[in-house]
């Protein structure tokens, strides 16, 4: 989902998952708060939920709240979802939840408290979701996914870099599947500043997390990757190359899942700005021929932008791929390597 500020600086909202008329984060601000310096500077606002229930029927709604000023979602009828799966009960799977500010000024990689897992596989790959905000004092950050100690991210850039001025939120949510063997993993989110400091879920507002899912053992996914920066100029729906895939599948649902980091390359004080979508066979998916929505900033500030769809298909098989469409100026992805990834996996993994 797309948020638009329709008011000056520092206008703000945030965001939750509401279950059968309760909150699922019992938190003030939900999972999420979006903030801006300038008048229509959207930003994209995506959050995977994991709610533990008992057998029963439930209904889930997305819900806002805007904490300063006023805004919108959806500006330009962009597409905007929400997607339940239920997951086998006896799936392995562990999480671990942060519900307080975690400050930091170090430029070396530091373990954000709370965020570590530790799961034992039987030989599935495992999905691992994070869902985090950033906000600014001063400078900019990266963060990053760690197995083992190992960084799944550009050893410096690590998969997000978050720019910004004082006083900013923005999402810095990792989506990733990680193909190993059996065996003892421990995944765990990592921050380190550029410059300056920031906090984690400033104020201890929001509720911070990282899930490790074992897809079955014969799970049925694909993913791609590039680390190049790639300039952005099209005006046009294009698609980006490095991030194409083809799926065989059974007649489950495909989940598609993207972390791209968007950094404007316009000069002076122009904005750049673009919008993105996932294609089928060469359409566009979701009713919206506009995509997911415009994400924009001042030059050189970038933007995490995670994506995330479910498409229901019969059995067959389908090219996935993910497009861009300059909205103004011109923007690149992976500005310092940081990986942008992009996969399909069958629903049927998880069930």
């Amino acid at each position: 989902m797309k948020y638009n500020p329709r008011t000056g600086a520092n206008n703000c909202a945030t965001a939750n998952l509401q279950r059968s008329g309760t909150m699922v984060s019992s938190l003030s601000s939900g999972y999420q708060v979006i903030d801006n310096s300038v008048v229509s500077e959207n930003s994209m606002m995506s959050f995977i939920v994991f709610d533990q229930q008992a057998a029963g029927a439930y209904t889930y709604q997305p819900v806002f709240r805007v904490l300063n000023g006023q805004g919108q979602i959806s500006e330009s009828s962009n597409t905007n979802s929400v997607t339940v799966v239920e997951m086998y009960p006896y799936r392995n799977w562990v999480m671990s939840t942060l519900t307080s500010q975690f400050s930091s000024t170090s430029s070396a990689w530091t373990l954000v408290t709370n965020m570590q897992v530790t799961i034992n596989t039987g030989g599935g790959s495992v999905l691992v979701i994070v869902n985090a905000n950033y906000n600014w004092d001063t400078g900019y950050a990266v963060s990053s996914l760690f197995r083992n100690g190992v960084n799944l991210g550009d050893s410096s850039a690590g998969i997000n870099i978050m720019d910004g001025t004082a006083g900013i939120n923005q999402v810095s949510n990792i989506f990733w599947v990680d193909r190993v063997g059996a065996g003892t993993y421990t995944y765990d989110y990592r921050i380190r500043q550029g410059t300056g400091g920031g906090q984690i879920n400033e104020g201890g507002t929001m509720t911070t997390y990282i899930l490790a899912i074992e897809l079955s053992l014969f799970s049925n996914w694909v993913s791609a990757q590039f680390t190049p920066t790639l300039f952005c100029t099209a005006t046009s729906w294009t698609r980006i190359d490095q991030l194409s895939i083809t799926l065989k599948t059974t007649g489950s649902p495909v989940l598609l899942l993207a972390n791209l980091n968007q950094n404007p390359t316009t000069s002076g004080s122009t904005p750049g700005s673009a919008t993105y979508g996932f294609f089928r066979n060469g359409a566009i998916l979701g009713p919206s021929s506009n995509g997911f929505g415009e994400v924009q900033a001042g030059p050189g500030i970038n933007k995490c932008v995670p994506l995330s769809y479910v498409d229901n298909v019969p059995a067959g098989t389908y090219a996935y791929d993910v497009y861009y469409k300059v909205v103004s100026g011109s923007v690149s992805l992976s500005e310092s390597n940081n990986p942008t990834w992009f996969a399909a996996i069958e629903v049927s993994s998880l069930t």
